[in-house]
């Protein structure tokens, strides 16, 4: 069984605001996170999760095979941990023990 793969992505990144949609080599930076994910053919799934629509909206546009995960707002500060967003992915998808 393939594993899933999890990818976090917030919209108030601290060093450098909206960093996952800056360009680099003419497609934003998730482009590339997404791209390298499904080229390496390892995954059953992939899923973003984001608290930030655009990005999501960018995503599924690229990647229609990604799985879009809205993260809410209490999940998207600095000080949140990114244990606690993928047990609220775990729990949003029921995700079963053996694939994650």
């Amino acid at each position: 069984m393939k594993p899933y793969c999890l990818i976090l992505a917030r919209k108030k990144s601290q060093r450098l605001k909206k960093k996952n949609l800056i360009n680099f080599n003419r497609y934003p930076l998730i482009f590339w996170t997404l791209k390298n994910a499904f080229e390496a053919k390892i995954f059953s799934k992939i899923i973003l999760s984001s608290d930030w629509d655009e990005l999501l909206s960018f995503s599924k546009i690229y990647f229609k095979d990604v799985i879009l995960h809205k993260r809410k707002k209490k999940l998207s500060n600095s000080k949140t941990s990114s244990e606690k967003v993928i047990i609220n992915v775990i729990r949003d998808f029921k995700l079963k023990k053996d694939n994650y």
